[in-house]
């Protein structure tokens, strides 16, 4: 329901152009970094005999030293009024995140890589606005003692935390607030995607001006939407 634009790396093999020309025909302009692959890694997705999704492997690689060394085009950054950095390489993350201003809103989805290095989590974690988690990743980060509760995220005014929990409620924590809504309940098929899904209709709800409670509402049924099939 609104532009949107993709940053990522890309390669010259026909999967890649065919996705970006894919993405180009929903009107979603594409930026690639100035690096190019020969190939991008490939995710091999395993499912079960009742179809739902038990694993998945990446074959290839490259993608990790591109980004390590990629230079952050600043005067696009400032393009747009909101950034939403998924999951991606740290030091990337962290170049993207020091050239946005207070003018623009940083949402930051960290994924598995809170797993891995939580001083880059807490040098975004600085300056971000909306803070994406689900249940797993905050459980580690509470598990490794760098958060006791969900308050503890909020490290700045104005900010906000959101870690969904699957079949379990959703909760929002703001300086002021603590909210909890539960998810649609539907029959999980696979959930690849479903956190970003949630948090770009969370977003959306909420540049539209839709308090807190319902923008989680709509993260949630388009989540919901997601989960039901694979890809």
């Amino acid at each position: 329901g609104s532009e949107s634009s993709l940053l990522t790396a890309l390669s010259s093999e026909d999967d890649s152009i065919n996705y970006q020309n894919h993405l180009v025909s929903l009107g979603i302009p594409v930026y690639g970094l100035q690096e190019q692959l020969d190939q991008l890694p490939r995710c091999v997705i395993q499912m079960g005999d009742d179809g739902k999704e038990i694993g998945y492997d990446w074959f290839g690689n490259g993608v990790e030293e591109v980004f390590q060394t990629a230079e952050v085009d600043a005067d696009l950054i400032k393009k747009f009024p909101l950034i939403y950095l998924a999951i991606c390489e740290h030091m990337f993350a962290t170049r993207v995140a020091e050239e946005v201003d207070d003018s623009q809103i940083l949402a930051y989805n960290p994924g598995s890589r809170v797993f891995e290095d939580h001083q880059y989590f807490k040098q975004i974690q600085q300056r971000a606005n909306y803070i994406f988690l689900n249940e797993a990743e905050y459980g580690h980060l509470v598990a490794e003692g760098f958060v006791l509760t969900p308050k503890d995220l909020i490290v700045k005014p104005n900010q906000v935390a959101i870690i969904t929990a699957g079949k379990r409620e959703t909760t929002l924590v703001s300086q002021n607030e603590l909210i909890k809504v539960k998810p649609e309940i539907v029959t999980a098929i696979d959930e690849t995607g479903a956190g970003d899904s949630f948090a770009s209709a969370f977003l959306w709800a909420r540049v539209q001006g839709y308090p807190f409670e319902t923008c989680m509402r709509i993260g949630n049924l388009l989540a919901s939407f997601v989960v039901r099939q694979v890809g």
